[in-house]
């Protein structure tokens, strides 16, 4: 239905008086046009307020409004017209006059659309974007690096290396959509989150694009270019606010904060013409962040119309995964048990693992050893997002120290940035050419480019335990397979199980499909599109192709 106003004149027919249930007085008022069509109107209590003397039996009047969803009572939806005004005689030409009556008989007919495109992700996880937009403004939300092909297998970004961005499209890499990649009025990105399989494609966008993101997800993404040597990207990055609207064109955006593994994550509320879309963004309910998505519940507009919902784990038949608090517990007790060293493999951006983890240090009693890497991501969520996140510091948490990883420290001397990026954390340097003299008393986080590292300084492997804190699947990495196939040389114990995901459980992906009770239900950012008819058989779950147009 049209949510527009528009300007109409007729004779007041049959106006009817009627109290609210607050004893306010409203009217109901049909309006009869020049040529016998009749539609009904209705004058809430403000406007009937200051509009009552100048609607009387027979008068001829010109009457501003728009169709109104919410008044009831009403038989047909195309005769629902909510007055806001009444103006002076205008004077209109013939046509004009019957257009108006003619979009209240055929409103179909005059309504703009909002339409929204899937480029990625609408049978895989990773790569996710989709494009939105109407007749004057355009929004993409994330433009991913992708994590598989189109046949499954794994992408390797090397080839992306000496193409150009015309044959990036081509193949299917970059999205096909001109208006990122020239000059355009009311165009904009938006990035959900700090995952390389959401932002990875965005420096191949036009510089006067402008990209908008969490405060801490854009400091959490220069971080990663820094250390990997990259440009900075030259657009103009603009922080968005939880829970705080505001427009690209005609197009409002709403973000809400979810909890995820990555920090400062978001769904987003997107709407324009009357129609919506929320685009659910990685979530999930089970971290520490968990009062967040009770938040969005109980917050979120119900009757959304396409709900873009993510199902990376709908392939797994776990109602309810554990919860970060559930981990910190086994993480003491495995800590407290290991007598040697506890090697710990972990992102450096998993900023809830690596307080659970931290907690689990100092109720075990030891130290937190993290790789300046780690130590540089901590500070900068602590100074840009939350206090409450541990870092290495001269006042606070004591317990973490930090080690320069020999590869890692030589690549960033050798780029200039030691003062940036090393020098902060020499006070808590911690050196592990003697990892066996500490064994007992340490937690140590570690990555494929300290196998050099653990080869020169420790010895006694089978006492320890070494902790793979991910999901499974980055097991078949070549860099990880080759750390895993080293620790298990070496004979010590692998753990794999003290983990949990950083994506919704189905009992989370109900819950919020509960909360929003939307018209349809896209499936994204899955393998399994197919099982959410099976888990939402009460909704109409839309199948969407690739680069299929969904005109709203």
């Amino acid at each position: 239905m049209l949510n527009t106003d528009i300007i109409l004149t007729g004779t007041i027919k049959n106006p009817r008086v009627a109290k609210t249930k607050t004893g306010e007085k409203m009217a109901f008022v049909s309006l009869e046009s020049e040529d016998g069509e009749i539609i009904d109107t209705v004058f809430f209590p403000r406007v009937w307020k200051e509009y009552e003397v100048k609607i009387k039996e027979g008068k001829f009047v010109t009457l501003c409004g728009k169709f109104s969803n919410n008044i009831q009572n009403q038989k047909n939806d195309k005769n629902r017209f909510a007055v806001s005004s009444v103006l002076p005689r205008v004077k209109k030409t013939e046509e004009a006059l019957k257009t108006n009556w003619d979009l209240i008989k055929n409103p179909e007919k005059y309504e703009k659309p909002m339409c929204f495109k899937i480029h990625r992700g609408t049978k895989e996880i990773g790569g996710t974007c989709v494009e939105i937009w109407t007749d004057n403004a355009r929004v993409i939300v994330d433009m991913g690096t992708p994590l598989v092909n189109a046949d499954g297998t794994p992408f390797d970004e090397k080839i992306m290396e000496n193409l150009s961005r015309e044959d990036l499209i081509k193949r299917q890499i970059l999205p096909d959509i001109p208006d990122l990649y020239r000059e355009s009025m009311n165009t904009a990105l938006f990035i959900s989150h700090a995952h390389k399989d959401h932002y990875g494609l965005m420096e191949h966008i036009h510089p006067s694009c402008p990209v908008y993101m969490g405060n801490a997800a854009d400091h959490l993404i220069k971080l990663t270019n820094n250390f990997l040597g990259k440009e900075a990207p030259k657009n103009k990055i603009k922080h968005f606010k939880h829970y705080t609207p505001f427009k690209i064109g005609d197009i409002e955006i709403t973000p809400f904060l979810m909890d995820h593994s990555a920090f400062d994550a978001y769904a987003l509320l997107i709407k324009a013409n009357g129609k919506s879309i929320l685009y659910s963004g990685d979530f999930r309910n089970h971290g520490k962040k968990y009062r967040i998505f009770d938040f969005f519940c109980n917050n979120i507009q119900k009757g959304v119309d396409y709900l873009l919902l993510e199902g990376s784990t709908m392939d797994k038949a776990i109602d309810k995964f554990p919860t970060e608090k559930d981990l910190e517990e086994k993480f003491i007790d495995t800590f407290k048990k290991t007598k040697g060293i506890r090697l710990v493999f972990v992102s450096g951006q998993n900023i809830d693992r690596l307080v659970t983890i931290y907690n689990a240090c100092v109720e075990a009693k030891k130290i937190f050893l993290v790789d300046f890497y780690t130590a540089n991501v901590m500070k900068t969520i602590n100074n840009k997002a939350s206090s409450s996140i541990p870092f290495p510091s001269r006042e606070n948490f004591m317990e973490i120290q930090v080690y320069f990883p020999h590869y890692l420290t030589k690549i960033i001397e050798d780029r200039g940035k030691y003062n940036e990026f090393i020098k902060p954390f020499e006070y808590h340097k911690k050196n592990i050419d003697k990892l066996d003299d500490i064994a007992d008393k340490v937690v140590m986080i570690v990555r494929p480019h300290v196998i050099y590292d653990l080869e020169k300084g420790l010895q006694n492997y089978k006492d320890g335990c070494f902790i793979f804190s991910m999901w499974n699947g980055y097991k078949k990495d070549i860099k990880n397979k080759k750390l895993l196939d080293f620790i298990s040389k070496k004979g010590m114990p692998i753990i794999d199980h003290l983990h949990t995901s950083g994506h919704a459980d189905l009992h989370c992906l109900k819950l919020m499909v509960e909360a929003v009770k939307p018209k349809h239900i896209v499936p994204i950012h899955t393998f399994k599109p197919k099982k959410y008819k099976e888990h939402f058989s009460e909704y109409h779950v839309l199948d969407v192709t690739y680069k299929e147009t969904i005109k709203m």
